[in-house]
């Protein structure tokens, strides 16, 4: 049961040993100051009104979360509105390849909600095809036209047919400059909480990297309904 204090602030009862971790895993191993989060916005289906209180390490968040200096870029907040500035970058999990053959994933971010979408193929080639057919579904599902579309300096992104295809929509590309990754920081840092959330879960199930795909669906779920996004302080 919870409580209120004398200024109104509500406190929740902790939760137990077994209930914090199974939430903790179920929510892709996200932290547990988002979790607290999401009880306090209750943007959570099903997750129990309590305090979740980390007093030990996991495991497998040890073994999967490499930390490593993150990408600081100046946040755009100019941009008002869904669609106006997608942030694009394609990775390959593993060396070997999904259950389902799949060797590549497309990343894409909205810069002003943060919502993240995927897509799997086989070979790079079809990265400009993908790009094209998932604009073509956002700005007629949402009536709201893509204005930019930020990636790196690879010919995945940099070609004539996705060049023509932007020309023709009047769609303006923004490329980073080679070798500096950062100038894509939204893309890559995304890139890289979905690989760690992936590798993360992979450890916690014991279950081969052929299922690395499988997990990257379930953890790009779980974070687009759990992502705090500070210009809005809530989730999505």
């Amino acid at each position: 049961m919870s409580s209120l204090s004398p200024n109104g602030a509500c406190f929740f009862a902790k939760a137990s040993e077994s209930v914090k971790w199974l939430w903790h895993k179920r929510l892709s191993h996200l932290n547990f100051k988002n979790i607290n989060k999401l009880v306090k916005q209750d943007k959570a289906l099903g997750l129990p009104s309590l305090f979740y209180l980390k007093d030990k390490p996991c495991t497998s968040c040890k073994k999967g979360k490499h930390h490593r200096a993150s990408f600081k870029t100046k946040q755009n907040f100019s941009i008002n509105k869904c669609l106006h500035l997608l942030h694009m970058d394609l990775f390959r999990p593993v060396s070997s390849m999904s259950i389902n053959h799949e060797k590549y994933t497309l990343v894409i971010v909205d810069e002003y909600l943060r919502y993240t979408w995927f897509h799997f193929f086989m070979k790079k080639s079809q990265a400009a095809e993908m790009i094209m057919s998932f604009t073509r579904m956002v700005e007629t599902q949402n009536d709201v036209k893509v204005k930019q579309i930020r990636t790196d300096n690879r010919t995945e992104f940099r070609n004539h047919k996705l060049e023509s295809f932007c020309n023709k929509k009047g769609i303006s590309q923004n490329f980073s400059f080679p070798y500096t990754p950062e100038k894509n920081g939204v893309a890559e840092r995304k890139n890289k909480t979905l690989i760690e959330a992936t590798i993360t879960m992979l450890n916690g199930s014991v279950l081969s990297k052929h299922f690395l795909t499988e997990a990257v669906r379930v953890a790009c779920y779980t974070q687009n309904r759990s992502n705090i996004v500070k210009r809005h302080e809530n989730s999505l």
